[in-house]
């Protein structure tokens, strides 16, 4: 018996976020310095700090999800990232750190478009602290 459409989506977006950040068989994890979960390559290329993990000044960005650098996420880090939609990150404004998705733990950079998987990224982690 087959799968239905149905079935597939409805998949619930916890389990989907955990197939994402997999990494694949025979890959070393990058560098972490500061633990959380964002290799130090990729938190350069965002722009947030690769030995810090939580903010410690609210003007530092160093937890990848948190654009508001209020160390936790809510609707507005997601606002910030839904309003640049579909935008290059080479875009006027559009900062690479808002192409935070999807988060292999290799991965040096992302695939330079603001899209869902950045928007996953976020909302996977809504209401969560550093």
């Amino acid at each position: 018996m087959s799968r239905s459409l149905f079935a597939l989506i409805s998949v619930p977006l916890a389990v989907t976020m955990t197939a994402l950040m997999l990494r694949p068989a025979g890959t070393e994890a990058a560098a972490d310095t500061d633990g959380d979960g964002w290799s130090d390559a990729y938190e350069q290329y965002l722009g947030t700090n690769p030995t810090s993990a939580c903010n410690t000044e609210p003007i530092n960005p160093d937890w990848p999800p948190d654009m508001t650098n209020n160390n936790f996420v809510d609707t507005a880090d997601i606002a910030a990232v839904t309003f640049w939609f579909g935008a290059a990150v080479a875009t006027p404004g559009a900062p690479a750190r808002f192409d935070i998705g999807p988060n292999s733990g290799i991965n040096t950079a992302g695939d330079g478009f603001i899209d869902t998987a950045d928007i996953a990224q976020i909302t996977g982690r809504f209401g969560n602290g550093c």
